[in-house]
């Protein structure tokens, strides 16, 4: 059986890194992410990156490995950032060699964001060794036990994606 979200076997840092794996990571696994990975903050300070630039590079590469399309107003909605911090946070990360603009092939007046090898790189170095940690855990589950955790975690992430979404910003 294909483990799927969250609990599938693909390396969270792109397609590159995933030779013969298939699924997903799942946005459900993002407490997971935070709460069992390293502090993301020496990363960012140490390869000179904003703590956005570093969120910003968290959700594209969540996109490409989902190979989901990311333009640069959705990756502002999902940073809470408004249309001028958007630009200054992809200028900089293209300046630094992580993301490029391209024209999207179906329409050439949308503009789509790619994460570069080095961001890729860049992730792995830095999350991969808690990755095999992970991986290692899920193995103790039945491929049935963790299709009730990902349907879990979807009910619950839809539930706190309602709730956030009527409660006012401060």
């Amino acid at each position: 059986m294909r483990r799927r979200g969250c609990f599938s076997r693909r390396p969270p840092f792109g397609p590159t890194r995933a030779s013969g794996s298939n699924g997903s990571t799942s946005p459900h696994c993002s407490s997971v992410r935070s709460d069992g990975y390293p502090p993301p903050e020496p990363l960012a300070a140490r390869n000179g990156l904003h703590p956005n630039d570093l969120r910003a590079l968290i959700a594209l590469l969540d996109a490409a490995r989902a190979e989901r399309p990311v333009p640069p107003g959705r990756l502002g909605e999902q940073l809470r950032l408004n249309s001028a911090g958007t630009t200054t946070l992809i200028d900089r990360l293209e300046r630094l060699g992580l993301v490029r603009r391209d024209r999207d092939t179906t329409d050439r007046r949308r503009v789509l964001l790619t994460v570069e090898p080095q961001a890729i790189d860049l992730g792995w170095s830095f999350f991969g060794p808690a990755i095999g940690t992970l991986l290692t855990a899920m193995d103790a589950f039945a491929p049935a036990e963790l299709d009730t955790a990902e349907r879990f975690l979807t009910a619950m992430t839809t539930a706190a994606t309602r709730v956030n979404a009527a409660t006012p910003d401060p």
